[in-house]
C-alpha cells in the first residue's frame, strides 16, 4: 500500500475526493469504506464487463452484497450510456449495519433512491438467523465465520424470492463473503430467474465450487467465458441462461 493512500484513506473525511460519473453523477469517497468499495468495483475489469453483457435495459437489478452501494450505481450508468435510459428497480442486500447511511448516501447522490429497496439481513438459507462477524476498521473483512477483534451481529436470513416476487431479474449480482455456497444451494428458485448472474466465489474445500458450478448449470445458467482468478481467496465469473443466444 503506498503512502499516499494509506494517509487518503484516513483523511479522506476531511479532504474527501468527488468523482463525476456520467450523467452529472457525483460520488463522494469520504469515508474509507467508500474508497474500499470503489476500488473493488470501478477499478477492476470484471465489473466493465457488464456493459458488453447487458442486452436490453434492466428493469429489476439485485445487488446481493451491495455495500456502499457501487455496483448498482456501475450498472445504472452502463445502461444509461448504452440505451440512453435506465428506469431499473433496484433491490440491495446489505447485512451490515455500519454501511447503511453511506449506502444511502450513494444512491441519493446517483439519483437512485427513489428506485431502490434496502434489505438488511443475510443470505444462504431460506429462513432462521445466524452471526455476521464485523471488523470495524475493515468492513470488507465481513464473514460468517468468527474474527479476531470483530464485532458480532445477529440478523435474520432473507427468502429472497418472496422478497421478489415473480419478476425476472435482469442482473443478478453475488458477492456475500462465502455464503454463495448455501446460496446456491437453497435458492434455485431465485437463480432461475436471473438472465445475467455475476459472482465472487470464495475458497472452498476440494470439490465444493465444481459442486456449485455443477448446480448453477442444474438450473439453466452457463459460464460466460473462464472464471476470473482475482487471487488464491476467490474467483469471479459471470453467468447467463443456457437458452440465450450470444458469446460464451
Amino acid at each position: 500500500m503506498s503512502v499516499n493512500y494509506f494517509l487518503y484513506r484516513r483523511l479522506c473525511r476531511w479532504i474527501t475526493c468527488d468523482l463525476r460519473l456520467p450523467f452529472r453523477v457525483e460520488l463522494s469517497l469520504s469515508t474509507k469504506h467508500d474508497v474500499a468499495s470503489f476500488q473493488d468495483v470501478f477499478c477492476h475489469p470484471f465489473y466493465w464487463q457488464l456493459f458488453t453483457w447487458m442486452e436490453h435495459a434492466p428493469e429489476l437489478v439485485v445487488d446481493c452484497g451491495a455495500n456502499c452501494g457501487h455496483f448498482s450505481v456501475l450498472a445504472d450508468t452502463c445502461a444509461r450510456v448504452k440505451f440512453g435510459r435506465s428506469d431499473a428497480q433496484y433491490v440491495l442486500i446489505e447485512p451490515n449495519p455500519g454501511l447503511l447511511p453511506i449506502l444511502s448516501r450513494n444512491l441519493e447522490a446517483a439519483g437512485l433512491a427513489g428506485r431502490s429497496r434496502v434489505l438488511t439481513g443475510l443470505l444462504g438459507q431460506k429462513s432462521g438467523s445466524s452471526t455476521l462477524w464485523v471488523h470495524p476498521k475493515n468492513y470488507l473483512a465481513s464473514s460468517m465465520l468468527p474474527l479476531a477483534g470483530a464485532q458480532r451481529h445477529e440478523l435474520p436470513f432473507i427468502d429472497l424470492k418472496a422478497a421478489i416476487g415473480t419478476s425476472m431479474i435482469d442482473i443478478l449480482k453475488v458477492d456475500i463473503e462465502g455464503s454463495e455456497y448455501s446460496f446456491v444451494r437453497d435458492n434455485a428458485d431465485v437463480l432461475s430467474c436471473a438472465r445475467l448472474l455475476l459472482m465472487e466465489v470464495h475458497g472452498a474445500a476440494a470439490g465444493e465450487q465444481e459442486a456449485m458450478f455443477a448446480r448453477l448449470e442444474a438450473t439453466g445458467l452457463r459460464p460466460l467465458g473462464e472464471p476470473l482468478v482475482a487471487d488464491d481467496l476467490y474467483l469471479r465469473a459471470w453467468f447467463r441462461p443456457s437458452t440465450t443466444e450470444g458469446p460464451v
